[in-house]
């Protein structure tokens, strides 16, 4: 498969595994499901992983899975770190939907960082208008849900 369509099958496959899960979250994060919550955990894990190998590919890196699998447990470890602390400092553990927004917002900036450095590596439009939509959800959902 040509880099270009691999990188952009890749990020097409992440940011849908990110609108699943953004569909899901915020109800279940308010709820404190848990064992759906970790399931969102992994599912924003595997979301981060896939964008992170498509950006490493797209770079012509070495030790693509490497790299990959250790920004994704940074990613997951500063997403699980500011949530806490945005819940129980910032908002107070009685308004878990600030937790909802800040993590949302902070996950679309992530996304919209990463789907540019791809563009800007491969040299292509890869924030197509389905991926906007879908990343536009990401930001909407947990505010239609509070």
């Amino acid at each position: 498969m040509e880099k270009t369509n691999k990188v952009r099958l890749l990020s097409l496959i992440s940011s849908v595994l990110l609108f699943i899960t953004a569909c899901v979250y915020p109800t279940v994060f308010i709820k404190w499901i848990i064992p759906i919550y970790a399931v969102c955990i992994v599912v924003y894990a595997a979301a981060a992983f896939l964008l992170f190998y498509s950006l490493f590919t797209a770079k012509d890196e070495e030790k693509l899975l490497i790299r990959s699998i250790i920004a994704t447990a940074v990613f997951v470890a500063v997403l699980m770190l500011i949530t806490p602390l945005v819940n129980n400092v910032i908002f107070g553990a009685v308004a878990p939907w600030g937790s909802v927004l800040v993590n949302t917002a902070l996950i679309f900036c992530f996304w919209l960082i990463m789907l540019r450095k791809i563009r800007r590596q491969t040299g292509e439009n890869l924030v197509v208008k389905p991926l906007l939509c879908v990343l536009l959800a990401v930001i909407a959902l947990p505010v239609s849900v509070i």
